[in-house]
């Protein structure tokens, strides 16, 4: 009974969460903000989990609606909505897409991926091993990968930093910021898939480097996400438009893909994204309607998993783990829009040339969504302590990464005189780009 309760709660709320009343929410660009990173929904999860009223004196069995252990108990359930999206991240990757993009993006992503392993992985490492007192790299490698692939890319969300006289240049700054944002995600769970199960448990259970087996393992994944893709063609035309078998359809392999990740230890996230990419690249396949099916659900299913976040979250990290939350989130904020400004000026050829300053280079200080799916997964895989309290690192720093660039600006406009520059409901004037 918990188990159908949980699953209730929280597929009803993600379904309401596109309703009408959440869409007139989204005028407001502080809520833009809220809503499309998640954070309102995770919110929400902590108030149904058992984790938050605890802290402030009210005991958990007045309070708990929904429980981490019956969610937990519906992990092929939860893992298929991994595999969900999953599956709409790789869809993204269509190749007449890719091989469009201008070289300034992928320099630009380079360029960001180096930043994200070299200083974010260093704070991981470091903080990490501080947070947890471990005696070894091993034990703490899972947590320090997952936060190093997390830091890749940002949020592809810029409305809420769009200029109301916006030029040409900023339009094109637009959307490198969200090309790279979106390719920067498909990294993170490219380098989260690859390699988590560097790390197992031998006999004893202790943790030990096994780099053969990783690459078995993701060589495996290549081969299953290659036969399910070639099934899923054959199926899809089979579907032909009706709605309904599109939806069998695609839970069959959302399922089938998902589940024996889940079996040989890896990230679902990670194989269905392979499945889709090489599905939506087959010869000879048009699934356009199919893709627009699975999008339309994309928020409804990004919210599910952001309750889902506050109910297996863990608030008790501490004073290092709220520093390592802090670090990570400055990091961000001080470092990246910087680093994003000087390399996207750096790699543009086109005239007339990016500007040297623009709110628009702020998105970069924001956490990619997909980081929130990946933490999941994780402690999904391996239900700890250890890997809820990291979660709780990751939507710490990535609530203040939202929040803070937001405040700067607004105190910044506000000394400049330039607040009627924007519209107040945080939609671009007439004139400006989509």
């Amino acid at each position: 009974m918990d188990i159908f309760l949980a699953i209730l709660i929280v597929i009803g709320l993600g379904l309401l969460s596109s309703g009408r009343v959440t869409y007139r929410l989204r005028r407001s660009r502080l809520m833009v903000v809220l809503l499309s990173g998640g954070w309102l929904a995770i919110f929400v999860g902590m108030l149904l989990g058992p984790n938050f009223f605890p802290l402030i004196g009210v005991t958990e069995a007045e309070t708990t609606l929904v429980s981490p252990r019956a969610l937990l108990e519906s992990t092929p359930l939860l893992m298929m909505g991994l595999g969900w999206i999953g599956v709409m991240v790789g869809l993204q990757l269509r190749w007449e897409v890719v091989r469009s993009l201008s070289a300034g993006i992928w320099k630009v992503l380079l360029a960001d991926a180096s930043l994200s392993i070299l200083l974010f992985g260093g704070i991981a490492l470091v903080g990490i091993h501080l947070w947890t007192d471990a005696d070894a790299l091993a034990p703490i490698w899972p947590g320090v990968l997952l936060l190093t692939a997390g830091s890749i890319g940002w949020s592809m969300e810029t409305r809420s930093l769009r200029m109301a006289n916006a030029t040409e240049t900023d339009a094109r700054l637009d959307t490198l910021i969200r090309a790279t944002g979106a390719l920067g995600g498909v990294l993170a769970v490219t380098v989260l898939g690859l390699g988590y199960k560097i790390v197992t448990r031998d006999a004893d259970g202790a943790f030990v480097f096994d780099l053969t087996g990783a690459i078995g393992r993701a060589a495996l994944i290549g081969v299953l996400a290659v036969l399910v893709a070639l099934l899923g063609r054959f199926a899809i035309g089979l579907a032909g438009k009706d709605r309904g078998h599109q939806l069998v359809v695609f839970l069959g392999i959302v399922v089938f893909v998902a589940g024996i990740a889940t079996q040989l230890d890896l990230p679902p996230v990670f194989a269905a994204m392979l499945t889709g990419v090489i599905l939506v690249n087959l010869k000879g396949n048009s699934i356009e309607g199919f893709e627009k099916f699975i999008v339309k659900a994309e928020f409804t299913v990004a919210t599910m998993f952001a309750l889902l976040a506050g109910i297996l979250l863990d608030p008790r990290i501490g004073l290092p783990g709220l520093a390592l939350a802090l670090v990570m989130a400055l990091a961000r904020i001080l470092v990246k829009p910087a680093f994003t400004r000087w390399a996207a000026r750096r790699s543009d050829e086109q005239e007339p040339r990016l500007p040297d300053d623009s709110p628009l280079y702020l998105g970069a200080a924001r956490q990619h969504p997909i980081f929130l799916a990946l933490a999941v997964s994780v402690v999904l895989l391996e239900p700890s302590a250890y890997n809820a309290r990291l979660l709780t690192i990751v939507i710490l720093s990535g609530l203040l990464c939202e929040l803070l660039p937001i405040f700067a600006r607004r105190a910044g406009s506000r000394a400049l005189g330039d607040e009627n520059s924007t519209d107040p409901r945080g939609a671009p004037t007439q004139g400006a780009p989509a």
